[in-house]
């Protein structure tokens, strides 16, 4: 297995390479238990539902204006944690991913 993990103040971007479906549906999962816990990932889900009455809609569109798709390089699985989106989206700077990094959301 060849991973790696870049850490940093801003959350996670995880890489895997050449792993099983096994490790990358553990990774997922991990990402989605932290982001839903994550005190910043619920205030930006929260702005983004606030003057909705349609809650689902209002995040899949939110996150489809604000998180620009983007193909992964060629050969790896980068999965962007959901923390990192949300701190860099406060900062300014849009976070672009792809499907996998849209569905943590």
């Amino acid at each position: 297995m060849n991973a790696v993990l870049l850490n940093g103040i801003k959350g996670r971007i995880t890489n895997l390479k050449n792993v099983g479906m096994d490790v990358v549906t553990q990774e997922m999962s991990r990402m989605l238990r932290e982001g839903i816990e994550d005190r910043t990932v619920q205030r930006l889900a929260l702005e983004a539902t606030s003057y909705s009455t349609e809650p689902i809609s209002a995040v899949f569109n939110f996150v489809r204006d604000n998180f620009p798709y983007q193909l992964d390089p060629v050969d790896s699985e980068l999965f962007i944690h959901p923390r990192r989106m949300a701190v860099d989206y406060y900062m300014g700077s849009k976070r672009s991913g792809d499907c996998d990094d849209h569905a943590l959301w």
